[in-house]
C-alpha cells in the first residue's frame, strides 16, 4: 500500500516476523519507519488490535518525519509519544465525532426552532437575591 504525507510517497509492506527490515540494532520490533527510504513495514503475524496499534504508531513517525515537526527531541521521547498515539486514537477520534455529532444536532436543533418560526433565545439565569 501506499499513501502520500506532504508530498511525500510512502510504501508499506506487511512482512513475516522474521523479516531483516523489522530488525533495529538486533533487536525485533512490531513495526519499523525508514525514513531515507519511506517505507514502513508491519509484522503481519500480529493479533487483529496489536496491528491496528502498530499501524498507527508507524504512521505517525511517518508523519511527523514527512511534515518536519521536531515535536520529539529524541527516541526517548519519540516512541512514548508515537506508543500513546497507537493505544489512544482511536478514543482521540471517536471523541471528536462524538463531539461534532453533537454539535450538528444542537446546530439543527436551533435552526429548526427557527424553520418553524419558533424563537431560540438563551437565557442566562438570574442569581438568588438578585431583582431586575
Amino acid at each position: 500500500m501506499k499513501f502520500k504525507a506532504n508530498g511525500l510517497i510512502w510504501e508499506v509492506q506487511s512482512v513475516q516476523r522474521d523479516n531483516e527490515k523489522l530488525k533495529v540494532r538486533n533487536d525485533e520490533c512490531l513495526g519499523v519507519t525508514y525514513f531515507k527510504d519511506l517505507q514502513i513495514f508491519l509484522d503481519c503475524s500480529l493479533s487483529k488490535e496489536l496491528f491496528r496499534q502498530t499501524v498507527i504508531h508507524e504512521l505517525v513517525h511517518a508523519f511527523v518525519f514527512s511534515f518536519g515537526v521536531h515535536l520529539v527531541a529524541n527516541e526517548k521521547t519519540e516512541e512514548p509519544v508515537c506508543d500513546f498515539m497507537g493505544s489512544h486514537l482511536d478514543e482521540i477520534y471517536m471523541t471528536a465525532n462524538v463531539k461534532r455529532w453533537l454539535w450538528q444536532i444542537i446546530c439543527c436543533g436551533i435552526l429548526q426552532s427557527n424553520w418553524n418560526g419558533t424563537r431560540f433565545r438563551h437565557t442566562v439565569p438570574e442569581k438568588a437575591g438578585s431583582s431586575r
